[in-house]
């Protein structure tokens, strides 16, 4: 009988422990919530991450002189022919390369503020910021006409602010076991009629499939992070605040690979994750007006 009731205790308290790791993990649970209008329009980029010229010498020197090597992007894979005929196929490597797109946050009753951004983390780039001009042009063709239309109607000013780049030594034990790679988290200053900033950064990953469920605790403690950072650089912190999680893209493909989370920036900056309003059932496809 005491066997039996220590096995249940056991398993009770094994219970708990699970419930509440879930809800501090995968939930949040602690994190403040704030309710906005808010969306947003992201264009993820990828580059192969080796060239042809190494399978094609050798492709040369095993079919011939006529054997081609060329790039097949659906799947991203290198494909041989000789004479028309596929003598090899391979998958190509790809990596997260960055990310340019818009945020657009207000609540009920507010103009909202846009923030479009560009995030390049592979090679150092002149400037963060697009101009909504700009992404007009990077947009045209590739997206919904309303959205074209939003960015015309709404063609106001941006400014860049600061930059901090995350990296191993700021990662710590967790980045390990995490195998977080590189980040850079940038401030986006709108200078439109409800001037407002956000801090907008992307984190590179190659975790194992575990991580997934966690990437929103995983972003909120990044983000803490580099506020902390640019707080060197800029005294008074964004009021808004996103995350970029890109986690194996070389084996999800960058798409599937991105998770976003995007905060309220509070007092001694803590994060507030946004709720949307009920009103609000499509999830943000729907942009808040500027006005």
């Amino acid at each position: 009988m005491w066997l039996a009731t220590r096995l249940v205790i056991a398993i009770l308290v094994l219970g708990a422990l699970a419930a509440a790791g879930y809800a501090e993990l995968v939930l949040d649970i602690r994190a403040p919530h704030e309710v906005l209008y808010e969306g947003a329009m992201i264009t993820t980029e990828a580059r192969i991450a080796s060239g042809s010229d190494a399978l094609d010498a050798a492709m040369k020197a095993k079919h011939g002189p006529n054997a081609v090597t060329y790039f097949q992007p659906r799947p991203a894979s290198w494909v041989v022919k000789v004479d028309d005929k596929v003598v090899h196929r391979e998958p190509a490597t790809m990596r997260f390369s960055g990310a340019y797109g818009f945020f657009v946050i207000g609540s009920a009753g507010k103009i909202a503020s846009m923030f479009p951004f560009r995030l390049e983390l592979q090679d150092k780039q002149p400037s963060h910021r697009f101009s909504v001009a700009e992404l007009r042009e990077a947009f045209e063709g590739t997206h919904d006409a309303s959205i074209i239309q939003y960015l015309t109607l709404n063609d106001a000013a941006g400014a860049e602010g600061p930059c901090t780049e995350l990296g191993p030594s700021d990662f710590g034990l967790a980045g390990k076991l995490l195998n977080l790679r590189t980040g850079r988290f940038c401030v986006i200053d709108w200078t439109g009629r409800r001037r407002a900033s956000a801090l907008i950064g992307a984190v590179v990953a190659d975790g194992d499939p575990w991580m997934r469920p966690f990437t929103g605790r995983i972003c909120r403690s990044l983000t803490t992070l580099a506020l902390r950072k640019i707080a060197a650089a800029r005294a008074q912190p964004p009021e808004y605040a996103a995350c970029l999680l890109v986690d194996r893209p070389s084996r999800q493909g960058v798409t599937q690979a991105l998770r976003i989370h995007d905060y309220a920036v509070g007092a001694a900056a803590t994060l507030a994750l946004i709720e949307l309003p009920k009103s609000m059932s499509n999830a943000g496809d729907v942009l808040p007006p500027l006005q």
